[in-house]
């Protein structure tokens, strides 16, 4: 016990003073309202820049080659449309043909249809 107040004595005992005049060294100073930059900081800036400009410039790049390869698709889409429309058309001109042929064929023959023997074949 008599330790514990010999301590308290000793850490009260010391008094610590602070000087306001002292500037730390790692502080740089401002002149006329302007900070100035390590070399550090330039070149972290610099790098900054550069990383921007980069990223900016892929970006417009991969948009360009999306808006190239949107174009080709809609491109080969149309393409495709347009040939199913074809050969739909291609069809029904060969359905009609063939039906033309049949009522050739049954009047030179002296033939007649009648829709009750005629059967649904499908394809």
């Amino acid at each position: 016990m008599a330790q514990g107040g010999l301590a308290r004595k000793e850490i009260s005992s010391h008094t610590y003073t602070v000087s306001h005049e002292q500037k730390p060294a790692n502080v740089t100073t401002i002149e006329n309202g302007q900070l100035t930059l390590s070399e550090f900081e330039k070149m972290l800036i610099g790098i900054g820049v550069f990383v921007s400009f980069f990223l900016l410039v892929s970006i417009v790049s991969t948009k360009n080659a999306i808006n190239v390869s949107q174009r080709s698709l809609q491109n080969i889409t149309s393409q495709n449309n347009r040939l199913n429309d074809e050969n739909q058309s291609m069809t029904q001109t060969l359905d009609g043909m063939e039906n033309d042929a049949i009522n050739r064929v049954v009047k030179k023959d002296n033939l007649s249809i009648a829709n009750s023997n005629v059967r649904d074949v499908t394809r």
